[in-house]
């Protein structure tokens, strides 16, 4: 697909106009020949159809409208406004969708100031029971968001490049995406040619995947591959998996009439090389709808979810963002609407973000500066927060679209039709463009998940770290949870004066609980924290502190119950363990007697647990009286029969181990 942005409103529009100006019987013919050549994406000759007749008779407002269509998706803005302004002064009351249409393409060419003009007395005037009032009511807010926005200062730790005749032809590349930290994956036309505007169709005329290099800031060596490819189709929009041994991408076959229809396929890497690319069978793809931009999310015991854009149905209307569970064989769930990010209009392009917790995507429902803007949000599946407009200068008055973000780096990917690189009109084809954050204004906590006992520490991968935050109730609100890949560290973005949990687990590992705050602290400021993983290791000994009785006695202390609540909340967190209780007591006093104590102590510990819900057949009680000594106390003359002392206290313990 050369551009992903499609006028779908273009048959509503043509049904008004011939509802209304019927009677105009002797343009009728070449209009049809003009609106066939349309729909099969002969640009070039519907524009000359029209001309020809305007040449003839310029007081056609159905013709200049017609031209402003054709002009809108190619993306020639400046030619687009010119002809709904004519078909906006020549029949403003019996033609009031002309002056949306004027409207936007006012906005499409960065004129705010006429576009709220125009609509305003669209929305004013407007009767028809449709979506283009509510569409002309986000673009004035968008408008309006722009003229306050250009009182600020552009910001100046974020700098937007367009890249160079290395990467970018006179012509369109999309989908843009870090291959890894040094190579940039994105698709283009192999061949040097235009065949957007030749009506022709040519077996070569294919978009394919390029690899380029990347280092200091600089792109070059763009090469063209060839392990993806599917016959006859347009090939784009590619993602790995989360252990990079798939790559799913998109292919667009073309079809007679200018159709095309776009699907998800999967290549997996074997044996050193990328297999024959596979379409991804249902429930995922389906042919009498379109699958495309699909991105990878790591998600829980394994799984993943892939966002994708599709138009089926039961979405919120145009094209939609959807998501599917792939499990740990691979298969994929039934798709589902991802929710309050989609909107009556388009959302496309997803992406994303692991690190962060953020699906980035371009839409044109919610409010934004042009045509097509990029969001971010965050969440996960169908429950998104905070959806927030990236603002200048990622966006701009025109189509910004297929943002991606490189975290570990502070550097992004665009693709947007600003630039006046182009032929056909400086707004007709897509570029890429380098987005580099030189000071990111975020506060965050960021960190590895390490073994205890291992040397150096060693990074562990597949540990999950969750982020809760404690309201003012004392309640934890769990925000986002992550599963760390590829000994790459977790990262999450804090806000300002809060409290906050983090939650770390891992198979085999006990699991740890820390508790920290944001309190004195701003941004940019990033909170370094490597937690510690103890393995759970069969018949090993820990020893609780501060499990302490009165002398001669069983009964649990306040500072015990306070230990055994670490226990209960270790044994909630790993329910597939069993434990040994065990008590222990100093040398004093006979040993039957030490040992009906320490059975009595131990026995305590374990109704106490069991009285917080941990199941009775997870834990043994067993006293071992004085048999099992740390230290042999009686050459310490500090300890006598009568006088207590370290030795003795040392002695007087509480362990648990795992038996299974």
């Amino acid at each position: 697909m050369m551009f992903e942005k499609i006028v779908i409103t273009l048959l509503l529009f043509q049904f008004l106009i011939t509802a209304t100006f019927a009677q105009n019987t002797a343009i009728e013919k070449p209009l049809k020949q003009a609106e066939k050549k349309l729909a099969s994406k002969k640009y070039s000759e519907t524009i000359k159809v029209l001309e020809d007749i305007v040449a003839i008779d310029s007081t056609q407002p159905k013709v200049w409208f017609q031209l402003g269509e054709v002009h809108l998706i190619i993306r020639d803005y400046i030619a687009a406004k010119t002809h709904f302004q004519k078909a906006y002064l020549l029949a403003k009351n019996t033609l009031p969708v002309a002056g949306y249409r004027y409207a936007q393409t006012l906005k499409l060419n960065g004129d705010y100031n006429g576009a709220i003009k125009v609509y305003e007395e669209f929305i004013a005037n407007y009767k028809q029971q449709d979506n283009f009032i509510a569409y002309a009511k986000t673009d004035l807010k968008g408008c309006e968001m722009a003229l306050a926005r250009e009182e600020k200062e552009n910001d100046e730790a974020l700098v937007v490049k367009h890249l160079s005749n290395n990467i970018n032809s006179k012509f369109s590349e999309m989908a843009p995406v870090f291959w890894d930290d040094s190579t940039l994956l994105y698709a283009s036309l192999p061949l040097d040619t235009i065949v957007l505007f030749s009506g022709k169709k040519e077996t070569d005329f294919y978009i394919k995947f390029f690899l380029a290099d990347f280092k200091a800031d600089s792109f070059f060596n763009a090469l063209k591959i060839d392990d993806f490819t599917v016959p006859n189709a347009n090939i784009t929009s590619g993602c790995l998996s989360t252990n990079r041994l798939k790559f799913y991408f998109t292919a667009c076959a073309e079809y007679g009439g200018g159709s095309s229809n776009c699907q998800i396929y999967v290549s997996e890497f074997k044996f050193g090389k990328w297999n024959e690319p596979e379409r991804v069978e249902s429930p995922l793809n389906d042919y009498n709808y379109n699958n495309y931009h699909p991105t990878i999310s790591s998600y829980k015991k394994g799984k993943e979810i892939m966002y994708f854009t599709s138009d089926r149905p039961g979405g919120k209307g145009g094209k939609d963002i959807w998501f599917s569970i792939i499990d740990a064989n691979g298969s994929f769930s039934a798709p589902q609407n991802a929710g309050n990010i989609n909107t009556s209009r388009d959302e496309i392009t997803p992406y994303y973000d692991n690190l962060n917790g953020l699906l980035y995507f371009s839409s044109e429902g919610h409010v934004g500066y042009g045509g097509l803007d990029v969001f971010k949000a965050t969440g996960e599946k169908n429950v998104f927060t905070d959806i927030e407009n990236v603002d200048l200068p990622i966006n701009s008055n025109v189509d910004d679209l297929y943002f991606s973000f490189l975290p570990s780096k502070n550097i992004g990917l665009l693709v947007s039709n600003r630039s006046e690189q182009n032929v056909a009109g400086s707004t007709c084809c897509d570029d890429i463009f380098y987005v580099k954050y030189t000071k990111p204004k975020k506060l965050a906590i960021m960190g590895f998940v390490k073994d205890a006992d291992l040397a150096k520490n060693y990074e562990l991968s597949n540990a999950r770290v969750s982020l809760s935050l404690i309201d003012s109730s004392g309640n934890n609100l769990l925000l986002k949870e992550k599963t760390t890949l590829n000994n790459e560290p977790f990262y999450f973005i804090l806000k300002p004066e809060q409290q906050y949990v983090l939650s770390i687990g891992r198979e085999g590992y006990f699991n740890k609980t820390v508790s920290f705050n944001t309190i004195g602290k701003a941004a940019p400021d990033t909170i370094r924290f490597d937690v510690l993983l103890d393995k759970i290791i069969e018949e090993k000994t820990y020893r609780l502190s501060s499990i302490y009785y009165a002398f001669n006695d069983f009964n649990l202390l306040p500072e015990a119950k306070a230990t055994l609540d670490t226990l209960f909340e270790v044994l909630e967190e790993n329910p597939e363990i069993k434990i040994e209780l065990s008590s222990h007591t100093d040398s004093r006093g006979t040993e039957s007697y030490n040992l009906t104590l320490s059975q009595k102590r131990a026995q305590s510990c374990v109704s106490y647990l069991i009285s917080k819900g941990i199941s009775s057949s997870r834990l043994i009680a067993k006293g071992y009286g004085s048999q099992q000594p740390l230290q042999d106390c009686s050459n310490d003359d500090n300890c006598t029969k009568e006088e207590d002392c370290a030795c003795y206290q040392m002695n007087r313990r509480t362990e648990f181990r795992v038996v299974r």
